[in-house]
């Protein structure tokens, strides 16, 4: 979830403080339609007060402008929520080809550093989510896009399990197709089997491969202080030097810290 905010001056501190924008959402998996919305993630270098503040959280901050949602997340949080889990979508971003061109280019050069148990445990925990929520769904599109959902969050796990990790595969445009021509009683068994598939994965693939070693709980320590090194190398931008020029509203992660998130 997304800490919104509307104040304008914000807005343009972040964007003057961004490091890389990507476009993230359906389109990086092939599912949008003519209803998706575009999102654009800013990864941001953080402010000074940021820095020196015992505060954090991993939501990221969303602000709505001209159809676009700006989502903004500080490149240590970000990097925190792609090993976490906490941001599958911080996971996704560092796997967009287009990161390899720009001043964090590392991330995804390495990006197979952040194969770990975490991640895969999240999407998992997101699919079980999903397939609870199907049949409350609102509308028919809902409630595809939630198993389908399902579906994407099963499949990424396997695919850092087995470190071929890909954002977008036609399989799940045939599975989208098919599951559309189902009967509803078709559609319960799918979604059954589906589950099935999902515990069976977490309780056996997963736990045995921590437990073997052959899959690495957060990050192996060498590739941490590479990681670090390259961070080191940002403080020669010009984000960075405008960052520590400028103050962070930290009101906004004091009030989420203690209240949790709330929309109006």
């Amino acid at each position: 979830m997304n800490i919104h905010f509307k104040e304008e001056s914000l807005f343009a501190k972040l964007i003057k403080a961004t490091i890389v924008q990507l476009e993230v959402g359906s389109p990086l998996y092939g599912l949008q339609d003519e209803h998706s919305d575009r999102d654009l993630l800013c990864i941001y270098y953080p402010f000074y007060n940021q820095l020196s503040s015992f505060t954090q959280t991993h939501h990221q901050l969303q602000y709505k402008a001209q159809h676009i949602d700006y989502l903004f997340v500080d490149i240590f949080t970000f990097i925190r929520n792609a090993l976490s889990g906490d941001s599958t979508l911080n996971f996704e971003a560092i796997h967009i080809e287009n990161l390899q061109y720009t001043s964090l280019g590392f991330l995804y050069t390495h990006r197979a550093y952040f194969y770990n148990y975490q991640i895969s445990k999240a999407y998992l925990g997101f699919a079980n989510r999903d397939l609870k929520q199907y049949w409350q769904q609102p509308s028919e599109r809902d409630a595809i896009k939630k198993y389908i959902h399902a579906e994407r969050g099963f499949l990424f796990a396997k695919s850092i399990f087995q470190k071929n990790f890909i954002l977008k595969d036609a399989i799940l445009l045939e599975k989208r197709q098919n599951f559309i021509s189902l009967s509803l009683s078709a559609r319960k068994e799918t979604l059954k089997e589906l589950q099935n598939e999902i515990d069976y994965f977490r309780k056996t693939v997963l736990t045995t491969a921590i437990e073997s070693g052959k899959l690495t709980r957060y990050m192996q320590p060498l590739h941490q202080k590479e990681i670090d090194t390259y961070l080191q190398r940002l403080k020669s931008l010009p984000y960075y030097q405008y960052a520590q020029t400028e103050e962070f509203d930290l009101d906004l992660f004091y009030t989420v810290n203690e209240n949790g998130l709330s929309y109006e």
